[in-house]
């Protein structure tokens, strides 16, 4: 890891904050240190190519170890005066010797200058903002980045006048461009990039003076502009609507995908994939999907198209990389024309291509999606991203965009957002809905799928694939607001072998430790998970622990029995045994494997009656 991944990885790991203003205090002003350590202050300035009039201008201070070592200090506030960062800088070191109080939370960075100014500038690092302060005076507002350039806070950004231009003076290297670009992405508005003019430099070690800087300025001002390309509206080619299936599939535009966990998203994709690769859409036949989240080609992508019957020459997937956007939305523009017939994009998910953005921020969001948008436009294709919808009921019960997790962009910007719900009857059943479009009445009913399993050849567990049924006259609101049941799990399991076991004991008890190591056995799970269970069992009254006892009243074992609730739940047809293939978890042989509920006509989950009996006759014997 290198350095300013460090510091990114520091400054975004929670803490405390703390008032360090009491240590602040005690550290010495500029202006009031002499003898050595002032001509230590003054030998660094010298190196760095700065003034102690632009260190002061900081707010810098100084602290003087034991040890004779001389080190400037910086501070960072709350906005109400309360210290929360102090940063160390020794004057015999370099930059990578930095380190802070801790914690330290740079809650806001420092920022010197004309605060009300329209002309800013950002920097990385407590020296490079003082090169510039020598340049600049106080005419503008300079912002010091204060770990590194990979940090840049969106509530950083609201320090920033609205109408303000942004200079964005990051070191000139790698690190320092990829900080501008994050920065340009959360500020938004009018940003140019100004780089020191010496590849792999800081303004520390460029030598020009304020003419040279304010020309360094105008030229990325003029770039900036250049950017921009103004057209007659009358020269712009006026493009039809073109739907590939109406109302759902559009060509030449962003479709975002939303389901809640295991609703299909990934094999109602195949399902159109196979379907262009096919041609049944049109000439366009080919896709382009890039997997980032926990889908693998070899296991879920491929076999999930060829079981829809989908031609997989026409497929092409993106390898393991790393896929960032809107950085490399160009990549996928590049790709779509040396192909020449893309019909088809998928990113899943489109939180997996906006790494170490908060997906809650419109700022943070937008510019992915916007690159989406454009993405469609230039290549024709149908372009679709996915996202989940939330699983908490409150959300969902005010509606399928409520639900989106997230910022509003997520439904603002896509020009069609599907919404793939679970049937509220049929556990196999789907329905696909327009939960919004600009190009859609708000009352299109749905289309129904069905998910059933395929057994490719080779493959062991069947794959599952989507059939349509067709329309779908359900409220999409109304299926997103019922609650499916609750999947069978291993400690469901286990409640119910206990219940069953000891109902069927002699005097409905049996020893503790034979009880427990037979259900972990039989359910996978650890003897101590078990007892945990029991523990809770015993709380809800099913259950009770009675210690035997020798003569002289010591405890030798503990069996459990049950009580008179425990008695009546055993015999409720509540109660199944789940098998072991069911609480495997693979969900291959059943298409929703979060919904799958055993009933008790189900053999399967009843298991082996005689089985048990066996294994009560064991203890018994025990």
């Amino acid at each position: 890891m290198d350095e300013y991944a460090r510091l990114e990885k520091t400054e975004r790991a929670p803490k405390r904050v703390v008032d360090h203003s009491a240590t602040w205090a005690k550290l010495a002003p500029i202006s009031t240190v002499n003898g050595t350590a002032r001509e230590r202050i003054d030998a660094f300035c010298a190196t760095k190519n700065i003034t102690v009039d632009a260190l002061e201008a900081l707010g810098a201070r100084v602290a003087t170890r034991k040890s004779g070592a001389v080190e400037l200090a910086f501070a960072g506030d709350n906005g109400n005066g309360a210290i929360t960062a102090v940063k160390y800088r020794p004057v015999n070191g370099s930059s990578h010797d930095s380190y802070a109080e801790s914690p330290s939370t740079w809650i806001r960075p420092i920022v010197i200058g004309n605060r009300w100014s329209l002309d800013w500038l950002i920097v990385e690092g407590e020296t490079d903002a003082a090169r510039l302060w020598d340049l600049v005076g106080n005419d503008v507002a300079i912002l010091v980045l204060p770990n590194g350039a990979n940090v840049f806070k969106n509530n950083w950004a609201a320090l920033i006048p609205r109408g303000a231009t942004v200079a964005l003076c990051h070191d000139g290297d790698e690190h320092g461009d990829k900080g501008a670009t994050k920065a340009a992405s959360i500020i938004g508005g009018r940003t140019i990039r100004v780089r020191p003019p010496a590849e792999g430099t800081d303004w520390c070690d460029w030598h020009g003076g304020q003419r040279e800087f304010r020309e360094l300025l105008a030229a990325a001002s003029a770039h900036a502009r250049a950017e921009f390309q103004w057209t007659a509206l009358a020269d712009v080619v006026a493009k039809p609507i073109v739907y590939v299936a109406k109302p759902f599939l559009l060509a030449s535009a962003f479709h975002l995908l939303a389901g809640i966990k295991n609703a299909g998203k990934g094999t109602w994709l195949a399902c159109i994939a196979a379907r262009v690769s096919r041609g049944e859409y049109g000439g366009k036949r080919h896709v382009l999907w890039i997997a980032l989240g926990e889908d693998s080609y070899s296991i879920d992508v491929k076999p999930r198209i060829v079981a829809a019957g989908g031609d997989q020459a026409n497929v092409t997937v993106l390898e393991r990389t790393r896929f960032v956007l809107p950085d490399h939305a160009d990549e996928l523009i590049r790709k779509a024309a040396e192909l020449d017939d893309v019909g088809m994009i998928v990113v899943d998910p489109v939180g997996g291509a906006v790494p170490g953005k908060n997906t809650n921020f419109d700022t943070d969001i937008r510019p992915a999606l916007q690159s989406l948008n454009q993405v469609a436009d230039t290549t024709e294709a149908m372009v679709f991203g996915v996202r989940h919808l939330s699983n908490k009921p409150e959300r969902r019960r005010d509606g399928l965009l409520a639900a989106l997790l997230g910022s509003s962009d997520w439904a603002n910007v896509p020009r069609c957002v599907l919404a793939l719900l679970h049937d509220d009857v049929d556990k196999a059943t789907r329905h696909l809905f327009v939960a919004t479009g600009n190009r859609a009445p708000d009352d299109t009913p749905g289309l129904m799928f069905r998910i059933e399993g395929h057994l490719l050849d080779g493959h062991e567990h069947e794959v599952t694939r989507m059939v349509e049924l067709g329309a779908s006259a359900k409220d999409p609101d109304e299926l997103l607001a019922t609650r499916r049941p609750r999947q069978s799990s291993k400690s469901d399991a286990a409640r119910t072998l206990i219940l069953r076991s000891l109902q069927a004991a002699e005097g409905q008890s049996l020893e503790s430790d034979v009880l427990d190591a037979e259900i972990a056995k039989r359910t996978g799970l650890e003897a101590k998970t078990v007892r945990n269970i029991r523990s809770e069992m015993r709380k809800e009254g099913l259950v009770r622990a009675v210690p035997q006892k020798d003569e002289e009243g010591e405890v030798q074992r503990w069996f459990v029995t049950l009580t008179g609730a425990g008695i009546a739940a055993a015999i409720s047809p509540d109660h199944h045994i789940p098998t072991t293939h069911n609480l495997s978890g693979s969900g291959l042989n059943t298409p929703d494997p979060e919904s799958r509920v055993s009933g008790p006509g189900d053999s399967r989950d009843l298991g082996d009656e005689a089985e048990q009996l066996d294994f009560v006759t064991q203890v018994e014997a025990v």
